[in-house]
């Protein structure tokens, strides 16, 4: 009985330490993440612009995406 005490044990310990080794990493890739985001954001004025997919207003007047979820055009604020 003593055996399997230890022997819970340790392997308790094994599977607890490998789950924070995971967080750890988990949490550095998170951290560099928003890091690389917040690097690669630039600031925008505050106003009304147009917002979606312009093709209708140039050319042969056809959608520049495929997309389905592509918005069409309107517009949009930002305070």
């Amino acid at each position: 009985m003593r055996k399997l005490i230890v022997v819970a044990s340790v392997a308790a310990s094994l599977l607890l330490g490998c789950d924070q080794k995971s967080a750890d990493k988990r949490e550095t890739l998170s951290e560099a993440l928003v890091a690389k985001s917040l690097s690669n954001m630039v600031p925008v004025q505050g106003g009304e612009f147009l917002m979606g997919d312009f093709g209708p207003l140039v050319g042969q007047k056809l959608p520049f995406s495929i997309n389905q979820d592509d918005k069409v055009l309107h517009k949009a604020v930002l305070s």
